[in-house]
C-alpha cells in the first residue's frame, strides 16, 4: 500500500482499490506485510505500508491476463520435468509380465532397498498397492483394524469389502494421525467363530486428513510389538512416506523397519506421473503379483513409467524439504489474515488445513479460481475446511500470491459485511 497525499492505494486481486485515507484500507491488508517478509526469508523490515516485496506480483485486472495456474489441490497434479521426460524416452523395456522389462525391476529392487524389504511390486496407483497388500495378506471373512480417518478407510472405494471380502474394524484417529494403544488392543476379536478374523492392522504415514502428520517412531514401534503379540499383520499405507522420513529426518527403512508391508507412492511429492510401490518379503510380493493380474493390472513395456519413478527416487526426495518450508509459510501468512483460522505449528510436512469464517468453503475455492487461478480443495470433500498441498510445481513467489489473493478475498467479505451493518444502521437512525 502506497499513500499519497490523503489517498491510499492497495494494489490487490484484479486491480486496484483505493481509499480516501489510509485508515479507511481494510485490516486483512496489513498482516501480508509480515508474510511477505517471513516468505522472502530476510531479518529486514519490511518498508512502511508497502504490500508489493514482489514488484511483479500485481494481479492484473482481467480473466483474460490472469497470471500462472498455482496448483495446491494436491501433490498427485505435478508432471514430469524434462529430465524426468527424457528418462522416460529413454527407458530400457520389455514386458513385464513375462519379468523381462529391466527397468521395472530396478525400480522394484530400488524401492526394496530403500525401505529395507526383500522384494517390491510395481503397480498402477496406491489404492491398489494397498488393496493388494489386504489380498495378499488376508482371507474372505478376515478383519482389518485401522483409524477410521486413514485414506484406506474412507477414499478407496471399499475395495477390501467389495473385491476381497475383508470387513473394516475403524477406531478413532488422534490429531497426529495415530491411534490409542488401548483402542487398537480392544479392537482386536477372540478366537471364536462368532466374530470376524482379526488380520491386520494398517496405518498411514504422513497422514493425509492429520494435517499431513508424519506417525511418530514410538508409535509405530508400539504398534509393530502389539502385531507380534497377537500374531497380526502390520501393513503401512506409506503414500508420502518419503515426506514422513524428511519431516522426521529419519531414514524411511528405519521408520518401517517392523512392517509387514509397506506402500509407496511414486506420483504423490515425488512427482512422477503414474505409480506405486508395494514391497514386502517375497512370499507376500509373490502372492501380491498373482492378484495384481486378476484385477487386470499387469503391465507390459511399464519401463518406461518405472523410469519416472527410479527418476523421481534419484533427484526429487530432496525437494521434499521445499514443499514443506512452502507449505510453513503458507500457513504463517494464512494465520496472519483476520477471518482465517490456520495453525502453523499443526503443519509438519507439505499439507495445509484452514478455514475461512463466513464464507462457504466452495464459494472460496470458486473465487480463487475464477479472480487468481489459483486452485484449491475442500478437505475431506465436504464441511467448510479447505486444504491446500504443496508441491514440486509451487514457488516461493506462488505462495506470496496465495496470500495476497486470499487476504483480497477476506478483505471484499469484511468489506461488504461492514457496508451491511452500515447500511442497517441508517436505516434504523432514520426510521428512529
Amino acid at each position: 500500500m502506497r499513500v499519497a497525499g490523503e489517498r491510499a492505494v492497495a494494489r490487490f486481486g484484479r486491480g486496484i482499490l483505493s481509499y480516501d485515507t489510509p485508515s479507511e484500507a481494510p485490516v486483512s491488508c496489513f498482516p501480508f506485510l509480515i508474510s511477505c517478509a517471513f516468505i522472502k526469508g530476510s531479518a529486514k523490515r519490511t518498508p512502511p505500508l508497502d504490500v508489493r516485496p514482489f514488484p511483479n506480483l500485481t494481479l492484473p485486472p482481467s480473466p483474460s491476463r490472469l497470471p500462472p495456474l498455482v496448483e495446491l489441490r494436491s501433490d498427485t497434479f505435478t508432471r514430469p520435468c524434462d529430465g524426468m521426460r527424457k528418462a522416460m524416452y529413454a527407458a530400457e523395456v520389455g514386458d513385464a509380465c513375462y519379468n523381462e522389462d529391466k527397468t521395472v525391476q530396478r525400480l522394484e529392487e530400488a524401492v526394496a532397498g530403500l525401505l529395507g524389504k526383500e522384494a517390491g511390486m510395481f503397480a498402477a496407483s496406491g489404492t491398489m498397492t494397498n488393496l493388494l497388500a489386504l489380498a495378499a495378506h488376508c482371507k474372505r471373512g478376515d478383519e482389518i483394524i485401522l483409524g477410521h480417518q486413514n485414506h484406506i478407510y474412507n477414499y478407496e472405494g471399499g475395495g477390501a469389502s467389495a473385491l476381497l471380502g475383508v470387513a473394516f474394524h475403524p477406531v478413532a484417529t488422534l490429531e497426529n494421525g495415530a491411534n490409542r494403544m488401548e483402542d487398537l488392543r480392544e479392537a482386536i476379536r477372540d478366537d471364536d467363530f462368532h466374530f470376524a478374523r482379526t488380520s491386520l492392522v494398517a496405518v498411514e504415514t504422513t497422514h493425509n486428513k492429520a494435517n499431513g502428520a508424519p506417525l511418530p517412531l514410538s508409535f509405530m514401534d508400539d504398534v509393530a510389538g502389539l502385531c507380534r503379540e497377537h500374531s497380526l499383520i502390520f501393513h503401512v499405507d506409506g503414500a508420502r512416506l518419503m515426506n514422513a522420513s524428511v519431516a522426521l529426518q529419519t531414514p524411511a527403512s528405519e521408520i518401517v523397519r517392523h512392517t509387514d508391508s509397506v506402500s509407496l507412492c511414486l506420483s504423490k511429492g515425488l512427482g512422477a506421473p503414474v505409480g506405486s510401490v508395494l514391497v514386502g518379503t517375497h512370499s507376500v510380493i509373490k502372492e501380491a503379483k498373482r492378484q495384481r493380474k486378476v484385477l487386470g493390472g499387469g503391465w507390459r513395456q511399464a519401463g518406461v513409467l518405472a523410469a519416472a519413478g527410479l527418476y523421481a527416487l534419484e533427484h526429487n526426495v530432496g525437494k521434499l524439504e521445499r514443499d514443506h518450508c512452502n507449505a510453513r509459510r503458507l500457513a504463517e501468512g494464512f494465520s496472519q489474515i483476520p477471518g482465517i483460522v490456520c495453525d502453523p505449528s499443526a503443519v509438519a510436512s507439505n499439507i495445509v488445513y484452514f478455514r475461512v469464517l463466513g464464507l462457504p468453503a466452495g464459494e472460496v475455492v470458486r473465487r480463487l479460481k475464477e479472480e487468481f487461478n489459483v486452485l484449491l480443495g475442500i478437505g475431506a470433500y465436504r464441511g467448510d475446511r479447505l486444504r491446500a498441498v504443496t508441491n514440486l510445481m509451487v514457488t516461493e513467489q506462488d505462495i506470496a500470491r496465495v496470500v495476497l489473493a486470499m487476504s483480497e478475498i477476506v478483505g471484499q467479505t469484511n468489506r461488504a459485511k461492514v457496508d451491511r451493518a452500515c447500511g442497517i444502521f441508517r436505516e434504523t437512525a432514520v426510521a428512529v
